[in-house]
């Protein structure tokens, strides 16, 4: 796991957490593999698994999303999702159990921290 944990921080470090999404939706091998450490084989690895991990991720946040304002009787409603829940989220996609991800985001959260800096935290605390 640290291996994955190692290219976690590489990608991060080079790119924020909305950028990769876009390169991984558009399957932009080419600006991933401009991040140190990442060649043509690991960005288009990259590109594979994590296509179907973010689409699972994007169909269950819109499906709770979707099942709340159902059983609220349509009111309109806000969602609001924590940098907290954010990390821990972004951690499961990448492998780790969940309970890995919950210890790890707790040990490194503090008050104002915006995810992607709490999700750098939490992977660097686990190396």
């Amino acid at each position: 796991m640290a291996l994955v944990t190692k290219l976690a921080l590489t990608i991060l470090s080079g790119m924020t957490a909305s950028e990769f999404v876009s390169c991984v939706e558009r399957d932009d091998i080419v600006t991933l593999v401009k991040l140190p450490g990442v060649g043509k084989k690991t960005a288009e690895r990259l590109v594979i698994e994590m296509r179907d991990k973010l689409k699972s991720l994007l169909e269950a946040s819109v499906g709770s999303e979707r099942e709340f304002v159902l059983q609220s009787n349509y009111k309109p409603v806000a969602v609001v999702d924590s940098a907290e829940e954010d990390a821990i989220s972004a951690l499961l996609s990448l492998g780790y159990k969940p309970a890995q991800a919950s210890k790890a985001v707790s040990a490194a959260f503090t008050e104002g921290m915006s995810s992607e800096t709490l999700i750098k935290a939490a992977l660097k605390s686990m190396l």
